[in-house]
């Protein structure tokens, strides 16, 4: 039987909310995250990137890519900050999109037990920011409307 997984609890008040930003934007920032976007960028498909040999570059920069966007999903449930000033500043949508069928890839390749957990947080971002993108007066779904952020990806 699979088990439901709890929603997070969020506070939208709590902790320092430029840190936690900060801290966001150093993750996008370092120089492992920028190649791997590049290569992402330069091979033109995540997909491609996912089906690639397990020790290959293109493998490793596609999980470090969803890796990193776990990780801001996690930091996102975490809480410290509205929901209008994350997803004003960060291209989720458009990230999401372009590394979704990376993620069904490795999930399938994981089997069936770890593949149903791997990038959940970022899928439930995905999904979050998909109901707040609606309410909201700006939307950032394309690679052009993102490409005002300087962190690019």
């Amino acid at each position: 039987m699979a088990t439901k997984r709890k929603k997070p609890t969020r506070s939208p008040k709590s902790g320092n909310s430029n840190g936690s930003l900060l801290e966001i934007a150093a993750l996008r920032s370092n120089t492992k995250y920028q190649a791997a976007e590049q290569l992402r960028r330069k091979t033109g498909d995540a997909k491609l990137m996912a089906r690639a040999s397990e020790t290959s570059d293109e493998y490793a920069a596609v999980r470090l890519l969803i890796g990193t966007w776990e990780t801001i999903a996690m930091r996102y449930e975490a809480g410290g900050f509205t929901d209008d000033e994350f997803f004003r500043g960060l291209p989720i949508g458009y990230m999401w999109n372009a590394l979704k069928d990376a993620i069904g890839i490795v999930r399938a390749a994981m089997g069936e037990k770890a593949g149903k957990e791997y990038a959940r947080s970022f899928q439930g971002l995905s999904n979050t920011y998909d109901a707040w993108r609606k309410k909201s007066d700006k939307q950032y779904d394309s690679g052009a409307d993102s490409g005002i952020h300087a962190l690019f990806g």
